[in-house]
């Protein structure tokens, strides 16, 4: 097995991740996607290898649609679009050949400054023997960059705030994450040489859209599209009570110039009564849900196997990119991909080098920058601004792989200072005398984690004082907002995380900065600590007794007495010697158990007897799922107990997650196709 290979197959296997709030999608969802596609396919046609991920990108957010159109017909992702119905009357238009990126040129303009070059009219002239080789080009693009040196990200981020270390693919990482800034007038120098009929159709405004939809409802609905390929996508009505569960979309025309999770509206084309199936198009976008505001998007790409001019994004976003290439091959047979340089100072990309991909050898993915995408043509165009290596060993697969899902290292300035201001005023240990008023002072509550054995970032414990026939319960989770204030730069770095991402091959990226989440607000063992505190009381049996709502929250101060890992923990629950031989915190570790235990039984029933075959990141059997299953009853009583409290005090604005029951047409449905289970 050689090594690139290797490497593949060890992110394959190993790369894993583990979010603590489970409120946001997880890179756990990631790992099992990467599990089940990371592959290396094997294009015969084109002779070409190459690596294809098929992941989705979490970007989630409402788009700015107030972004000025270019010339007639032409789109730049965040507007507008409408189809319209294509007949089927002039295939030509559709063939691959009519849609080769040589029917687009950069029409030159005597009054603009860009050169043919620089604006990709002149790259028909390629010889193959002017194209250098990936190795080399490799070389000549990573001679300035260095290794991380930095293990911890605060630290890397410091440095290179100072200027003291650069950061592997940095520059790119930008890209992808922000996009680029093309210049107006380069950008519309890109039209079609000849003339086609419209694919999709032209532009409708918002309005357009709102006026059909409230006039026909059930002929036109809100959806969310998702593409199932490059000619296929499925849509989900905005509206959950809709009778129509999804609407089915057939034909590259009808889907339109969508990006994948596009909010749309849907016109309703036929309905079968038998099979419940029903079919539509789409006649317009009301907002991206990916790349909010920007024009042009970076997409990190592997080569479509119908053709080295066609590049899919492995985000699947869009189906896939033009790009250019030469139409000749090198001596040996290799594929010649024209990669440009970006000149952010004038903001235009101006061709570089042609380089030559052997994928016998080398595994690599292209960076290829959205430009427009044109009414007359089936995908959108691009250019490739680098090609980057897998490289031969893990750690190089795995920028490749955070670059990708925005998994960032990198903190803002800002945080940085905010940290060294923290540090400066009161240090990074325990807290001040003057952040410990107004708190209820629990330091003497024999308080304990449990969590992974290399966790630093210790965010909850647990605590059990038994009082009489009376059993009361504190669930303590740290107290960040003492530290984090609305939109400052901690609160503006976290937005971009979202969560904390654990990898087995990689370290921690915290939402936090370390000395934040893994020192001042970790519940460390035998350190003073800010927390929020729930409590509740237990009778003997585990039975939940009411106590007045006053007193179940409370600020706190609490000092953990111990900090238990789930399989030091998972041994005190299993332990039979006597009640003598075991200090008072197991002892309360194991009266906790029971009580979750009883928790577990009034929450699922019989459910609870389920098998309990767990397995961990490895593949590996959990032998840890009872103290695992101690931690998480108690928080999740915990989750309900704040969220009840806080819709009841902000019923209008409080998010609430639920998880509504199957419909019965799809109960029916399931029933049907597993009828050996009933």
């Amino acid at each position: 097995m050689c090594n690139n290979t290797m490497t593949f197959w060890l992110l394959t296997n190993f790369v894993s991740a583990k979010a603590r709030n489970p409120s946001f999608p997880t890179p756990e969802a990631a790992k099992e996607a990467l599990d089940a596609e990371l592959c290396i396919r094997n294009h015969k046609q084109r002779n070409i290898h190459v690596p294809h991920v098929n992941l989705q990108n979490i970007a989630e957010m409402p788009v700015d649609l107030g972004i000025p159109k270019g010339e007639e017909g032409m789109i730049y992702h965040t507007e507008i679009v409408r189809n319209e119905r294509y007949d089927g009357s002039d295939t030509s238009s559709f063939s691959e050949e009519s849609s080769s990126d040589d029917d687009y040129e950069a029409v030159r303009n005597p009054e603009d400054a860009i050169s043919l070059d620089s604006s990709g009219a002149d790259e028909t002239n390629i010889d193959s023997d002017d194209a250098i080789s990936l190795d080399k080009y490799q070389y000549e693009s990573d001679e300035h960059e260095h290794a991380n040196e930095q293990n911890d990200c605060y630290e890397q981020s410091k440095c290179l705030h100072k200027g003291e270390i650069k950061i592997t693919f940095q520059k790119e990482e930008l890209w992808v994450k922000n996009g680029l800034q093309l210049k107006h007038d380069f950008v519309h120098h890109f039209k079609p040489k000849k003339h086609f009929d419209d694919v999709y159709g032209d532009c409708e405004s918002e309005t357009e859209l709102l006026e059909k939809l409230n006039a026909n409802p059930a002929k036109y609905i809100r959806c969310i599209i998702h593409h199932d390929g490059c000619h296929d996508a499925t849509c989900i009505p905005v509206d959950k009570l809709s009778d129509v569960p999804a609407i089915h979309i057939s034909g590259r025309s009808k889907i339109g110039r969508t990006f994948n999770e596009d909010e749309v509206l849907v016109e309703v084309l036929s309905r079968n009564k038998n099979s419940k199936e029903v079919n539509g198009q789409v006649l317009g976008v009301f907002r991206r849900n990916r790349y909010q505001g920007i024009k042009h998007p970076v997409f990190i790409c592997t080569v479509d196997e119908n053709g080295s001019h066609l590049l899919r994004p492995m985000c699947k976003t869009v189906p896939k990119i033009k790009i250019k290439t030469s139409n000749l091959r090198s001596d040996d047979n290799m594929p010649i991909f024209t990669v440009y340089d970006y000149d952010e100072s004038v903001e235009v990309l101006k061709k570089s080098t042609d380089v030559k991909v052997s994928s016998k050898e080398h595994l690599c993915v292209f960076l290829v920058v959205f430009i427009t995408w044109n009414s007359t043509f089936t995908y959108p165009l691009g250019r490739i601004v680098k090609i980057l290596p897998w490289g031969n060993t893990v750690a190089r697969g795995l920028t490749i792989l955070n670059m990708q899902h925005g998994v960032h290292s990198i903190y803002s300035k800002e945080t940085i200072d905010q940290v060294n201001d923290l540090q400066i005023s009161e240090g990074l240990d325990e807290p001040s005398t003057e952040r410990q008023q107004n708190r209820m002072d629990c330091t003497m509550l024999d308080a304990f984690t449990i969590d992974p054995p290399d966790a630093q970032d210790l965010d909850d414990a647990l605590s059990l004082e038994c009082r009489q026939d009376e059993l009361h319960v504190g669930v303590h989770i740290s107290d960040v907002t003492e530290y984090v204030m609305k939109d400052d730069a901690y609160d503006n770095d976290a937005k971009q995380r979202l969560l904390t991402f654990f990898s087995d091959i990689d370290t921690p990226r915290h939402m936090l900065p370390e000395p934040i989440s893994t020192r001042k607000c970790s519940l460390l063992e035998g350190k003073r600590r800010l927390a929020l505190s729930v409590f509740y009381c237990f009778d003997k049996d585990g039975k939940r007794k009411e106590i007045t709502s006053q007193d179940i929250v409370r600020p706190t101060v609490i000092k953990s007495k111990k900090q238990f890992s789930y399989s030091q923990a998972q041994l005190i629950i299993k332990k039979k010697e006597a009640e003598n031989e075991i200090t008072k915190i197991e002892k309360d570790l194991k009266i906790m158990f029971k009580i979750a235990c009883a928790l577990r039984k009034q929450r699922l029933g019989n459910a609870m007897h389920a098998s309990q075959t767990v397995f961990n990141d490895r593949g590996a059997e959990d032998n840890e799922h009872e103290a695992h299953f101690l931690v998480e009853e108690f928080m999740i009583l915990t989750n309900i107990t704040v969220g009840k409290m806080l819709y009841k005090q902000f019923p209008e604005c409080i998010p609430v997650r639920y998880q509504p029951p199957p419909s019965d047409e799809n109960m029916r449905e399931f029933l049907r196709k597993k009828r050996r289970i009933y």
